[in-house]
């Protein structure tokens, strides 16, 4: 009875892949999810940033930045003489970035939203 009930609630679940402009990117329903704190826990965020080796003047492009986790980490990192890039493809994502670059005051960071066929930074930008 258990594994009835217990299909009946993941068969409910939305996937966790959606489609856009045919290509398959995260499902925003699971945006809270990119921004729990367990996350520090398996990412290690503070380790990647040590091996990158930021320059105190760096720029970053963080392509698919999502809900901003690593463009906070670089912005913060890079200080004010630094610069990021986030881009993402969806509006929801550039919406939850653009409120977290805000709420934090990180003047550093420019937000791009791109379509998923170029998702990179505009060029000329790096």
């Amino acid at each position: 009875m258990a594994s009835l009930a217990l299909a009946s609630l993941l068969l409910g679940c939305p996937p966790a892949l959606v489609e856009r402009e045919g290509h398959r990117v995260f499902n925003p329903f699971y945006l809270f999810y990119l921004d729990t704190e367990s996350r520090d826990v398996w990412q290690e965020p503070e380790r990647v940033l040590d091996a990158l080796t930021l320059a105190p003047d760096g720029v970053v492009a963080d392509v698919g930045a999502g809900s901003g986790y690593f463009t906070e980490r670089f912005a913060r990192r890079l200080g004010e003489g630094g610069l990021v890039y986030a881009t993402d493809v969806q509006e929801e994502m550039l919406h939850r970035l653009r409120a977290r670059v805000a709420d934090a005051r990180l003047a550093n960071v420019v937000v791009v939203g791109r379509a998923v066929r170029r998702p990179e930074p505009p060029r000329g930008v790096l």
